[in-house]
């Protein structure tokens, strides 16, 4: 079995609790359920001088023994610092790409936007994985869709699409996917259940999502969403909750 898990980072905002105390949290999550690839949509990479960046999704590989990493930045702050997105793997990741978004002007989301993608191999074949972040603005998302769409065009074979989409079931923003052939994992596999994943304190909302295409539909097992929060439910692990897909995939070689 293959499983891919995705979780936004929130950056380091400090809503749900300081970074070094969610940190934590996502390492408990991470360790528990040891999925093969994590995908991070929210990610900061902070410049920290002559001995390189900050990153957080490099401090949550380096903590949970993750060997293989990917960062892209899609928006760069004026003080140096780095927003994208990342993926973190126990297996090899041995194909990466990254498609910039365009970003309309005059709406208050200024965040540029990006799709992260690589693939693994298993014995059932390549599997590509794309991580993304759509905007909140629904014109802007509508965008990022349409451009996302154009560039998974360009894959052939089993492929996954994770992350956060800013957009809710009855948004009409999935329709898209759908009439490409993309099927909705959840609804799939835990039809009856809600599934939300925002906001972590009162998840009232699904707007995380794992989508697979028809080549890749056969081989879902499970989907399920994760909390992490301290005992005294001070501190949680984001303002998301982490979503992950177990596939049956058969890998070729041992997860590290």
């Amino acid at each position: 079995m293959l499983n891919v898990m995705s979780l936004n980072c929130n950056y380091c905002c400090d809503k749900h609790g300081p970074w070094d105390e969610r940190l934590k949290l996502i390492r408990s999550l991470i360790l528990e359920n040891r999925p093969h690839v994590a995908a991070f949509q929210a990610v900061l990479h902070q410049k920290a001088g002559p001995l390189g960046e900050i990153g957080q999704a490099w401090q949550i590989a380096d903590i949970t023994g993750y060997r293989y990493r990917l960062f892209a930045s899609a928006h760069q702050e004026d003080n140096g610092d780095r927003k994208g997105q990342a993926l973190i793997s126990r297996i090899p990741l041995v194909f990466s790409d990254s498609r910039q978004l365009t970003r309309r002007p005059g709406h208050a989301d200024q965040d540029k936007r990006i799709v992260l993608a690589a693939q693994v191999e298993t014995k059932a074949g390549t599997l590509r994985i794309f991580n993304v972040h759509f905007s909140w603005i629904r014109e802007q998302a509508e965008d990022n869709i349409i451009e996302t769409l154009n560039f998974l065009r360009r894959f052939k074979g089993m492929a996954l699409v994770v992350g956060d989409f800013n957009a809710s079931e009855n948004s009409g923003l999935l329709d898209s996917f759908a009439e490409s052939g993309w099927v909705d994992v959840w609804n799939i596999l835990r039809k009856n259940e809600r599934g939300f994943t925002f906001e972590s304190h009162e998840p009232c909302l699904r707007i995380d999502y794992a989508l697979a295409n028809k080549s890749l539909e056969q081989h879902l097992e499970d989907i399920r969403v994760f909390q992490r929060q301290t005992p005294d439910g001070l501190f949680r692990m984001s303002d998301h909750l982490a979503l992950m897909v177990t596939l049956g995939l058969p890998l070729k070689g041992p997860g590290c």
